[in-house]
């Protein structure tokens, strides 16, 4: 009966954690402005964080660590949820060379590795049952990682579109009137046409 609640308990618990970081990483990725639970509460507790201490310097950097730390929350949810799926059988995962079941701390490297697809072969899964799950562990762990890749990369990329735009218009001048002043060569504005039509294309990407 003890044998049977623990599967029960870890198994379901593990299933769960896992739904949830596959339903966040999902809408997150794959959907137009959609956010998961655990996306849409992380951003604005980092800014509040950030803002808490005062510092531009910190500040500046709260986008960088809001995208690092919604991946880290990805990457612990699936390795916390495969972790509990194998520790709902003590002898879910043993020791290659010597046949003994793993302990807690080799369990968690064993579902590491294998959500990573290092193909380390110091412990194995030990029945028909828990080499299928392994299958999926590194299956799972292949999505995740494809999924953050495409989410972090256009991310970067309009951030990196945003700081060109900002560094053209501050070229241009510190103010609308700095602007007109520099543009004006005694007749018209000119020289601001160059500008404007790169400015145009600049401003369509960032609407998209």
């Amino acid at each position: 009966m003890t044998e049977i609640i623990r599967t029960l308990l870890f198994g379901g618990l593990g299933a769960v954690v896992l739904a949830l970081a596959f339903v966040d990483l999902l809408v997150t990725t794959l959907t137009v402005g959609g956010t998961g639970p655990f996306t849409r509460r992380l951003p604005p507790l980092l800014w509040r964080l950030a803002r808490a201490t005062g510092r531009r310097g910190v500040l500046a950097y709260t986008g960088m660590v809001t995208l690092l730390g919604i991946a880290l929350v990805w990457i612990l949810l699936l390795w916390g949820g495969w972790l509990l799926v194998f520790s709902a059988d003590p002898w879910s995962v043993v020791v290659a060379q010597t046949g003994r079941p793993a302990t807690l701390v080799e369990r968690t490297y064993f579902v590491g590795y294998t959500l990573f697809t290092l193909g380390l072969g110091d412990y194995k899964p030990h029945g028909g049952t828990w080499q299928m799950l392994s299958v999926l562990v590194v299956a799972s762990g292949l999505t995740a990682v494809t999924l953050i890749i495409s989410y972090i990369v256009p991310v970067v990329s309009a951030a990196a579109q945003r700081r060109a735009l900002a560094a053209h218009l501050a070229a241009l001048g510190r103010s609308p009137r700095d602007i007109l002043h520099r543009a004006w060569n005694g007749r018209d504005f000119k020289g601001l046409e160059p500008h404007l039509q790169a400015l145009v294309g600049r401003l369509t990407q960032q609407a998209q």
